[in-house]
């Protein structure tokens, strides 16, 4: 049976002997910024594809701030990734490598001279194809798609992002990158000889334009005197 009951002037109904049941407080998710309000939401949203991945990259964040970027040859703490491959391919920390190789002393592979993250220019391409060379010397590179060696850092990333490394990656790698063609020898001279006809033109119309100004002042000149003659007459 359903009894009716009267409270502060509402009415409701309920079943005799029984509560209603309270509704689902809402849960709000950290990551996500985002509140459920009933059990189906919650599940949903936890299952989804957007909070697994916005915890995975969470994880892969912490996981970063917490790896030691820090040089133990120069005794050196690093902040961040990007400051430890700074350090890494500095003067100061290549001259204490060369020392230790000198030496004849082990060094960590990590401490050798290399990108450890992925280069943000758009012009360095094929970096996995730069192979580091130790050596009493000192520390070398030489790449396998080119075939050549090159001496220090500063000449990696010229060559990295040079014409004849681009052209090779583009030829065995990606034929759709787009390298700037070198013009001939033949084009060269084409503009070089129109540059000077241009020149030529240039200084030509600004002779004119001198004698033009020449030739309205005297206008000017003989306007006055012309015109003191009369009042004199």
């Amino acid at each position: 049976a359903v009894v009716s009951t009267q409270s502060t002037g509402d009415a409701y109904t309920h079943d005799r002997g029984k509560r209603p049941k309270p509704k689902p407080a809402p849960e709000f998710c950290d990551i996500c910024k985002v509140t459920c309000t009933t059990k189906a939401s919650v599940y949903s949203h936890f299952s989804g594809a957007l909070h697994k991945r916005k915890v995975a990259q969470l994880n892969r964040d912490s996981g970063a701030q917490k790896q030691p970027w820090n040089c133990e040859l120069c005794s050196v703490e690093c902040t961040s990734r990007e400051s430890f491959n700074s350090h890494i391919n500095g003067t100061r920390h290549i001259k204490k490598i060369n020392e230790q190789q000198k030496q004849s002393l082990p060094i960590s592979e990590k401490l050798l001279p290399k990108s450890v993250y992925q280069n943000s220019d758009p012009d360095v391409v094929g970096e996995e194809l730069i192979e580091t060379v130790t050596a009493n010397s000192g520390v070398s590179y030489r790449c396998r798609l080119c075939d050549c060696e090159i001496t220090d850092v500063n000449s990696r990333l010229l060559h990295l992002k040079g014409r004849r490394h681009r052209l090779a990656y583009k030829q065995k790698y990606d034929p759709e990158m787009f390298v700037e063609m070198q013009p001939s020898k033949r084009l060269k001279s084409c503009l070089l000889a129109a540059k000077k006809r241009i020149a030529r033109k240039e200084a030509k119309t600004s002779k004119l334009d001198n004698e033009f100004k020449i030739w309205e002042a005297e206008q000017r000149q003989l306007e006055s005197e012309w015109s003191q003659y009369r009042e004199e007459e």
